[in-house]
Order: C-alpha cells, then structure tokens, then sequence
C-alpha cells in the first residue's frame, strides 16, 4: 500500500502537471496522420487501409471515413478484426487493441478523449515507477526524495512529456513500459528473491515487444547492463535462469505475434526498401544527419527553443554559485567527489541512453522526436542529476538553493515552450498560429484545425474533390477533414473533368490536391490544377489549410 504521506509530494506534481495536460488535450483540434491510423487500424473492420473501401472515381459521402475510424454497431470488441488488421501494418497489435476497446464503449463516434484517455493513464503510471526508480537510484544522496520529484517533474514539465500525452499513439504507453523495466532491473541489484521480479520483468517485456518495435533496443541495454552486473558478481546460476526467462518472453512474444518478421522483412510495406534506399546514402551522413536533429529535438522538447536563452541563463548562475563559494567559502570539504551508487546507476542510464540514440540515428529514416519518446525520462534523470552534481561541485553548501534555481528556470522554459506552441511566436503574440508544417515545442495540437473545423461549420453542406494519383498516405492524412464534407470525389488529375460536374457553382466548395513529393505523394502541382479548374467555370477563393502531403481550397462559382 502507498505512503500516502510519504508520496504526498508527488500527488502533487501529477496534480499540477495534469492541468497542463487537460489544457492542451482540449485545445487540441485535429490529427496527424499516424493518429488516423491509430483509429482506423484498431477500429475498421478486416481493412488495413482507406484505400480498400471503394472510394475511387466516384461520389462518395463522409460516412464511409466515419465507417473507417469509428466501431460500428456488431464490430464492438472485435479483437481479430484487430489482430488481422496489424498483419499488414508495421507494427503489433498490443496498443490498436486497447485504443479499440475503448472506442467499442462510443460507437461510431470519433472522439479525441479515447485516445488521450489511455495516454493519461499511461503516463501516471510512467510518472509513478519514474519516481519510484529515482528514488531506488539516489537512496544514498542527502536530498534523495527532493532530488527524485525533481526527475520527475523535469520530465513530466518538458514540452516532450505534453506531445506523447496528446500525441495519440503507442508512445506513451511504450514509454511507460520502458520505465517499468529499468525499474524492475534497478531492483534485481538488491533483490534475493530474484525469480518473481525476473517474471515480472519478462512480462514487460512481452508487452513492450507487442506494443512497439522499438522497445527491444534499450531493453536489450538495459538487460545486457545486468547481465554483466550477475556476471561481474560470480552469480553463474542467476544469470542463466535470467537469459532462459527472457528468452522465453521473446518466444512467447513471437507465438502471440508471429508476423512481425514478415513487417520487418518489408513484405506487406515498404519500410525496409525505403530504409534500404536510404542507407545507400552512407551510415556515417545517416548517423550525423539524425544526431543534429536530436539535438534540435532536445532543444524543442525540454527548453522550449530557447537554447540560447537557457545556455546563458545557466551561465549567470553558475557564475553566482561559484564566486558565492569563492567569497564566503560555502563549499567547505564537501568539494571532494566521492563516487556512490547513483553515480553507478546514472553512468549506466547514460550508456544506455547514448546506445539506444546510436542504434536509433542508424534505422529511423524520418528524424521526428516520437522515436525519442521513451528514453526522455531517462535523459530527465540524467540531466537532474548531472545539475545537481555540479553545483554540488562548484557551490558546495550552497547547492540547494542554486538546483532549485536552475529547476525553476528550466519550468519558465517549459512554459515559454507551451506559449511559443499555442501562439506561434515569442515576439508578436499574435494569435493562433496556423502554420501545420511548422515543428512546435508542443507538437500535435494543430490550432489551425479551428478555422477549418468553423468553415465545415458554417458550411455543412459542403462538397470535396480530391486530386491524387491514388496515393493512400494523402487521402488518410486528410480524413478528418472530408468526413465532414457531404460530397467526396476522389479521382486523378486526368479525371478532374468527370469530378468538378459534382459540384455547384452556387455555394463553396474545397478541392484537395496531393503535392506531396517523395514515395507517399502525387507531386500534382497545385497551380495548374487551379488553372483547370478556372476552364470548368470554377476558382480559387482562399487556401483553407496546407499539409505534409496536400493543400485545401476553398473554391467557387467564376461567373
């Protein structure tokens, strides 16, 4: 049973975190296109894609779109719907499962608080072990439960902490994962009874295994860490009958999900060809080109994209700490650097932070900081310790008051961070910014979707032709907005002849067209389309919204 006066401290931190994240879950208003496929892969019944419906060259209704991301009356709890679906996607099943049983309780509503639901419950219990592991880890420091509620709010404050919790996708609930097995590892260092906490860990492990991919490369870590720690301490036997209960996990994983061998082989999608494509490149271009960008990511996610700001900040403090120890000789003998056990534990959370960014750097192909999602409370810990360490170094005595001080900087950061993200810019404050394409502190919130979410209002009977060379990734990244639409016609630019009879030169309509470039996008260019369009009587009033792959129009009658 919890301590409740012992963890009353940390209720408050969820308290007041949970307020922020309230606050960016309701403003949020539209989606990302992996978070279409979040709710269509986990609620469409045995389809994969959009593009097995028969939308193509014809008139079509926003209902089909509904029919894809929503559970429909009969398809509630429907879990080999779910499983069949996943075969031919990238990734396990685990996540679309749960994310499906909570929509079965709406059917055929789409609902941005199902998703978040789960990430909320996600997150408190990643916030709950986070904290638990600290204070495992720092148990021989002066200020152990201070330091510990530190990590964690330096986490649960980042920018980074509020995008996984918003960001509806499997991350959070990996990222929960990801803490519990360092925790249930930090414990086996001290634990006789090993054999429950090796079941348990193996039980994580599925689950993480079932949940992403990408949960194997700091396991493998965190698990090689410990097994040369047995190895180290002569424990032969433990050590095998830890490796046999992994193992075991691992097969087990696979007889649940045999498939993913077949995903990552490339034979149902083509990430491995494009992966393939894009190593042809050089590993060493590969390797520099994503730690440049996690370096950006770094700078977004946890200081808001005040790099500078924050590097002189912490300057000016260091400077005080260290001539406030000069002056009044605050640091006394507790300037000697003895090692503990959390210097030992941070040492090993750094290698096996920097080992999984280098196996990262080398198989992701799109630099987004989602894959980073779930080794940011290490780096949290890292960072709040390594804070604390050298103010201890340079201050002495005088320590507690400057780690505070640098705390409370990194949280104005944080929030400058949620500011630049809601409005756009630090210098102007002028609004809602309504840039989609543009990287924000806070990511996936999408403020501009208010505006086009008023148009469909105002407008609800309005009609949609899409232009794309039949490219699945274009249309699914826009069904948010032509669900809303009354009239859908989906066709080539050869065929917009036949699409623009559909509409009516009475009232406003929108034409989509995928410019996107690359595998996922037609490369359609959209101002000889609009130009087409004028031949038919029709033209361009104002562009609605610009996305990765497509931009919106609103047209109307030309005469």
């Amino acid at each position: 049973m919890i301590n409740r006066l012992k963890y009353k401290k940390f209720f408050v931190l969820c308290f007041a975190v949970s307020i922020i994240y309230i606050f960016f879950a309701c403003i949020k208003s539209g989606y990302f296109i992996d978070e279409i496929y979040s709710y269509g892969l986990a609620n469409s019944y045995y389809k994969t894609d959009i593009s097995e419906y028969d939308i193509y060259d014809r008139i079509i209704g926003g209902e089909v779109f509904y029919d894809y991301l929503t559970v429909n009356n009969g398809e509630k709890f429907n879990y080999s719907s779910v499983y069949s679906n996943q075969i031919r996607d990238v990734h396990p099943p685990l996540y679309y499962m749960l994310l499906h049983t909570v929509c079965s309780f709406t059917p055929g509503r789409l609902l941005k608080s199902n998703g978040i639901l789960l990430n909320f419950i996600f997150m408190y219990i990643c916030l709950f072990f986070l904290y638990k592991l600290c204070l495992k880890i720092f148990k021989k420091e002066e200020y152990c439960e201070y330091l510990s509620l530190a990590a964690a709010a330096v986490y649960a404050f980042s920018c980074f902490a509020v995008s996984t919790v918003i960001y509806i996708r499997m991350y959070m609930m990996l990222t929960m994962l990801t803490v519990i097995y360092a925790y249930c590892h930090v414990l086996l260092v001290d634990e006789k009874k090993y054999i429950r906490l090796f079941l348990f860990s193996g039980f994580i492990l599925m689950l993480g295994f079932l949940t992403q991919y990408y949960f194997i490369i700091p396991a493998f870590f965190i698990s090689l860490s410990y097994f040369i720690y047995i190895l180290a301490k002569k424990k032969f036997k433990i050590a095998a009958v830890y490796t046999v209960i992994m193992l075991v996990a691992l097969m087990l994983s696979y007889a649940v999900f045999p498939y993913f061998v077949s995903q990552l082989r490339g034979d149902n999608n083509t990430y491995m060809q494009n992966l393939s494509s894009d190593l042809s490149r050089g590993i060493l271009h590969r390797l520099l080109y994503n730690f440049i960008s996690f370096i950006s990511n770094i700078n977004y996610g946890m200081f808001g994209n005040m790099k500078s700001a924050a590097l002189v900040a912490y300057i000016v403090i260091s400077c005080f700490a260290f001539f406030e120890a000069k002056i009044y000789g605050s640091r006394g003998k507790t300037d000697k650097v003895k090692l503990k056990t959390s210097d030992l534990f941070i040492s090993i959370a750094m290698a096996v932070t920097g080992l999984t960014c280098i196996i990262l750097f080398a198989v992701i192909w799109v630099p987004a900081s989602r894959y980073y999602y779930n080794i940011v409370p290490f780096i949290s810990v890292i960072f709040t310790y390594a804070f604390y360490k050298y103010f201890t170094f340079i201050s002495g005595i005088g320590k507690k008051k400057y780690f505070i001080c640098s705390l409370v900087l990194y949280l104005f950061f944080s929030c400058a961070g949620y500011f630049i993200s809601i409005y756009g810019s630090f210098s102007t404050a002028s609004g809602f910014n309504t840039d989609l394409k543009t990287v924000y502190p806070v990511e996936y919130i999408y403020l501009q979707h208010r505006y086009v979410d008023k148009f469909f209002d105002d407008s609800p009977d309005t009609d949609c032709i899409f232009i794309t060379d039949y490219k699945n990734a274009a249309v699914t990244q826009d069904i948010y907005e032509l669900m809303q639409c009354s009239r859908v016609y989906i066709c080539s630019e050869e065929r917009i002849e036949e699409a623009v009879k559909m509409l009516s030169a009475e009232k406003d309509s929108i034409i989509i067209i995928d410019v996107g470039s690359g595998l996922w996008g037609s490369r359609y260019n959209d101002s000889e389309i609009l130009g087409r369009l004028k031949d038919y009587g029709f033209k361009s009033r104002a562009l609605l919204y610009e996305k990765e792959l497509t931009k919106a129009y609103i047209v109307t009658g030309s005469k």
